[in-house]
């Protein structure tokens, strides 16, 4: 990097620089997939998949269950909540 001029910082702690708070991983995104993932996971434990297609088929069939369950902090469920949240746009 030092030859390409480019310079680098290394992560900077929370109130270090006396201008800002760094940023934190919440793990926001990573929770939702998680949960999806060892659900999912558990579903070969039992029976394993004949082909790619049916392995496919039974993620959807569970993604489609998983989006109808009750929203964990709202009175709907979790795909009526993205919906209401979805841009005016669409998606991009």
């Amino acid at each position: 990097m030092q030859a390409l001029g480019i310079e680098w910082m290394t992560h900077i702690p929370a109130g270090k620089d006396g201008e800002r708070v760094t940023a934190r991983s919440k793990g926001k995104v990573e929770r939702p997939f998680r949960t999806v993932k060892e659900a999912h996971d558990t579903l070969y434990h039992f029976h394993k998949p004949e082909t790619e297609q049916q392995a496919n088929e039974w993620l959807v069939r569970y993604l489609m269950r998983y989006a109808r369950q009750d929203h964990r902090s709202e009175p709907h469920s979790r795909i009526e909540d993205w919906f209401v949240n979805l841009a005016s746009g669409g998606i991009r």
